[in-house]
């Protein structure tokens, strides 16, 4: 049985083309524009993480009664500009518990963004540097004291009133 398409029948399988045609061509032009958002986030978290590495070498700032301050640094600067790819990196440097430079350093850089995502592991890091009383290195009373920082900082934050 043969049949016939009518004019507007045509048009209609036409249109079907055409649709089938640019999402052919729309779908990968959007797959790729994905791509290039995944990757740049890709990157971004990267050169994020590099710097928080970074931190374990930088200097004490400012020292005042035997307790040394963290300071502004090139890292601290472009960590604190990544506010939302920094802070769960952040709170994961925290932990690294071999690294007292970084542990500051990441105390600080949470209080300076007014997160207050990283309580739970700061007062239990807080809480491990605390347990070796008066046996700790400069670095790890540094540490200490940007963690006693950011906790003042989140439970001023917390009790003050909206």
């Amino acid at each position: 049985m043969l049949v016939r398409l009518t004019i507007s029948q045509r048009l209609t399988g036409n249109k079907f083309i055409s649709c089938i045609f640019l999402c052919l061509i729309i779908q990968p032009a959007l797959s790729i524009s994905c791509g290039q958002h995944n990757s740049t986030k890709m990157d971004e978290t990267n050169a994020v993480k590099e710097r928080i590495d970074a931190l374990s070498g930088e200097s004490l700032g400012t020292s005042s009664l035997g307790k040394a301050n963290a300071h502004p640094t090139a890292n601290t600067e472009f960590i604190i500009s990544h506010k939302e790819a920094a802070i769960p990196l952040l709170i994961d440097a925290l932990n690294d518990e071999k690294e007292p430079m970084k542990i500051g350093y990441a105390a600080y850089i949470l209080r300076r963004l007014q997160s207050d995502e990283g309580i739970g592991t700061a007062t239990n890091v807080y809480k491990k540097l605390s347990a070796k009383g008066s046996d700790i290195s400069l670095e790890e009373r540094f540490a200490m004291g940007e963690l006693m920082g950011y906790l003042e900082q989140v439970e001023s934050k917390a009790g003050s009133p909206h």
